[in-house]
C-alpha cells in the first residue's frame, strides 16, 4: 500500500468512528461527561487537527463532530 492509500484509509476509519460516536450520543449511550473523557474522540480530534494542519478538508463525520465537541465546550 502506498503512502497515500493508508491516509485515506486511516481518514476513512476516523470519519466512521466519528459517525458511530455522534450516534452514541444522539441515543444517550454515550454521555456528555463520557464524551470528554473518551479515547476514540481524542483519536478522532488528532486526526482532524493534523488534517486541519495539512490544509485538508475534514471529512463530514468529523466535522459534525467538532462542531457537537465545539457545542459541549460553550455549555
Amino acid at each position: 500500500m502506498t503512502e497515500g492509500v493508508e491516509l485515506k484509509r486511516v481518514v476513512a476509519l476516523a470519519d466512521q468512528l466519528a459517525e458511530r460516536i455522534i450516534t452514541e450520543l444522539e441515543n444517550r449511550v454515550l454521555t456528555i461527561e463520557e464524551f470528554g473523557k473518551n479515547r476514540e474522540v481524542a483519536l478522532v480530534a488528532e486526526v482532524g487537527a493534523m488534517l486541519q494542519e495539512a490544509g485538508l478538508e475534514l471529512p463530514p463525520g468529523i466535522h459534525r463532530l467538532g462542531r457537537k465537541a465545539a457545542e459541549q465546550a460553550q455549555v
